[in-house]
Protein backbone atom coordinates (compact mmCIF):
# COMPACT_ATOMS: atom_id res chain seq x y z
CA UNK A 1 0.00 0.00 0.00
CA UNK A 2 2.88 2.27 0.85
CA UNK A 3 4.41 2.01 -3.25
CA UNK A 4 0.98 2.92 -4.69
CA UNK A 5 0.40 5.80 -1.90
CA UNK A 6 3.42 6.94 -2.85
CA UNK A 7 2.96 7.02 -6.61
CA UNK A 8 -0.76 8.41 -6.36
CA UNK A 9 1.48 11.26 -4.14
CA UNK A 10 3.90 11.88 -7.33
CA UNK A 11 1.21 11.75 -10.00
CA UNK A 12 -1.10 14.24 -7.91
CA UNK A 13 2.14 16.26 -7.57
CA UNK A 14 2.84 15.62 -11.74
CA UNK A 15 -0.66 17.12 -11.71
CA UNK A 16 -1.00 19.42 -9.81
CA UNK A 17 2.64 20.99 -11.43
CA UNK A 18 0.67 21.11 -15.20
CA UNK A 19 -2.73 22.87 -13.41
CA UNK A 20 -0.91 25.44 -12.84
CA UNK A 21 -0.56 25.81 -16.69
CA UNK A 22 -4.05 24.40 -17.85
CA UNK A 23 -6.39 26.40 -16.85
CA UNK A 24 -9.27 23.85 -16.28
CA UNK A 25 -7.11 21.50 -14.54
CA UNK A 26 -6.95 22.10 -10.80
CA UNK A 27 -3.48 22.75 -8.75
CA UNK A 28 -4.35 23.06 -4.99
CA UNK A 29 -6.90 19.80 -4.90
CA UNK A 30 -3.90 17.34 -6.31
CA UNK A 31 -1.23 18.84 -4.06
CA UNK A 32 -3.74 18.32 -1.46
CA UNK A 33 -4.10 14.79 -2.44
CA UNK A 34 -0.41 14.36 -2.69
CA UNK A 35 0.16 15.66 1.03
CA UNK A 36 -2.58 13.08 1.72
CA UNK A 37 -0.81 10.60 0.40
CA UNK A 38 3.19 11.38 1.00
CA UNK A 39 1.97 12.24 5.17
CA UNK A 40 0.63 8.26 4.85
CA UNK A 41 3.45 7.02 2.42
CA UNK A 42 6.92 8.59 2.99
CA UNK A 43 7.79 10.79 5.69
CA UNK A 44 10.76 12.51 3.89
CA UNK A 45 8.43 12.91 0.39
CA UNK A 46 6.13 14.72 2.78
CA UNK A 47 8.26 17.40 4.42
CA UNK A 48 9.75 17.62 1.13
CA UNK A 49 6.01 19.26 -0.22
CA UNK A 50 5.78 20.58 2.38
CA UNK A 51 8.90 22.62 2.96
CA UNK A 52 8.97 23.73 -0.99
CA UNK A 53 9.27 26.99 -1.71
CA UNK A 54 6.23 26.90 -4.23
CA UNK A 55 4.13 23.81 -3.10
CA UNK A 56 4.35 24.53 0.89
CA UNK A 57 2.49 27.38 0.26
CA UNK A 58 -0.53 25.31 -0.91
CA UNK A 59 -0.35 23.10 2.15
CA UNK A 60 -0.82 25.83 4.77
CA UNK A 61 -3.98 24.23 6.27
CA UNK A 62 -1.89 21.54 7.81
CA UNK A 63 -0.22 24.00 10.15
CA UNK A 64 -4.36 25.82 10.50
CA UNK A 65 -6.06 23.47 9.22
CA UNK A 66 -9.56 24.50 7.19
CA UNK A 67 -13.16 25.94 8.08
CA UNK A 68 -15.93 23.85 7.14
CA UNK A 69 -17.23 26.25 4.61
CA UNK A 70 -13.60 26.34 2.89
CA UNK A 71 -13.80 22.71 2.90
CA UNK A 72 -17.71 22.78 1.90
CA UNK A 73 -16.15 25.37 -1.23
CA UNK A 74 -13.15 23.16 -2.03
CA UNK A 75 -15.81 19.63 -2.54
CA UNK A 76 -17.96 21.70 -4.48
CA UNK A 77 -15.45 23.07 -6.57
CA UNK A 78 -12.97 19.90 -6.97
CA UNK A 79 -16.29 17.75 -7.61
CA UNK A 80 -17.65 20.06 -10.01
CA UNK A 81 -14.75 20.32 -12.07
CA UNK A 82 -14.10 16.81 -12.26
CA UNK A 83 -17.54 16.13 -13.13
CA UNK A 84 -17.16 18.53 -15.82
CA UNK A 85 -13.83 16.90 -17.07
CA UNK A 86 -15.24 13.51 -16.92
CA UNK A 87 -18.26 14.39 -19.33
CA UNK A 88 -16.03 15.99 -21.58
CA UNK A 89 -13.57 12.80 -22.37
CA UNK A 90 -14.72 10.32 -23.97
CA UNK A 91 -12.58 7.36 -22.71
CA UNK A 92 -14.35 5.07 -20.33
CA UNK A 93 -11.01 4.49 -18.41
CA UNK A 94 -10.01 8.30 -17.88
CA UNK A 95 -13.91 8.75 -16.61
CA UNK A 96 -12.67 6.08 -14.28
CA UNK A 97 -9.82 8.36 -12.91
CA UNK A 98 -11.40 11.23 -12.92
CA UNK A 99 -13.83 9.06 -11.01
CA UNK A 100 -10.66 7.73 -8.46
CA UNK A 101 -9.27 11.32 -8.32
CA UNK A 102 -12.55 13.00 -6.93
CA UNK A 103 -13.08 10.00 -4.27
CA UNK A 104 -9.70 10.31 -3.23
CA UNK A 105 -9.92 14.53 -2.93
CA UNK A 106 -12.87 14.00 -1.02
CA UNK A 107 -11.49 11.91 1.47
CA UNK A 108 -8.47 13.69 2.15
CA UNK A 109 -10.56 17.25 2.22
CA UNK A 110 -12.34 15.97 4.77
CA UNK A 111 -10.05 14.85 6.84
CA UNK A 112 -8.48 17.88 6.98
CA UNK A 113 -9.02 19.32 10.65
CA UNK A 114 -11.01 21.70 11.29
CA UNK A 115 -9.96 25.57 11.60
CA UNK A 116 -10.85 27.39 15.25
CA UNK A 117 -13.07 30.31 14.68
CA UNK A 118 -11.42 33.48 14.76
CA UNK A 119 -12.46 35.01 18.08
CA UNK A 120 -13.87 39.26 17.29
Amino acid sequence: MRWILCGVGWLSVALGLIGAFVPLLPTTPFLLLASWCFSRSSPRFDRWIRDHRLLGPFLNYRRTGLTRRAKTVAMISVGTMLLLSALLVATPILQLMLAAIAAGLMVAISRVPNARPAHP
